[in-house]
């Protein structure tokens, strides 16, 4: 409903009843205005909740990747290592 006809309509409810109507009038456009924000804000916090869900879920399949490529290329690197230590331990043996 069109924010600006809630006011007119709770405006004249006030100004025809006056007294604790109008107050009360007041308070139920006050409570209106503020539910209307309130839901506007529970929605864009929903959004952004599942923005932030996907993001979280990238974030962590990247680091998952990494760490998985960080461990594949340790092993090469301890294969590489063992076989350079046994290449030269070898050649220091067999020299003679």
């Amino acid at each position: 409903m069109d924010v600006g006809l809630i006011r007119r309509r709770i405006q004249d409810i006030r100004t025809s009843a006056g007294g604790t109507a109008g107050r009360d009038a007041a308070r139920a456009e006050l409570d209106a205005e503020l539910g209307a924000e309130l839901a506007q804000q529970l929605t864009q916090l929903t959004t952004e909740l599942g923005h932030l869900r996907s993001s979280v879920t990238a974030a962590a399949t990247s680091s998952s990747r990494q760490a998985d490529s960080l461990i594949s290329w340790t092993k090469w690197y301890v294969v590489a290592t063992f076989l350079l230590v046994a290449i030269t331990v070898a050649q220091l043996v067999f020299r003679r």
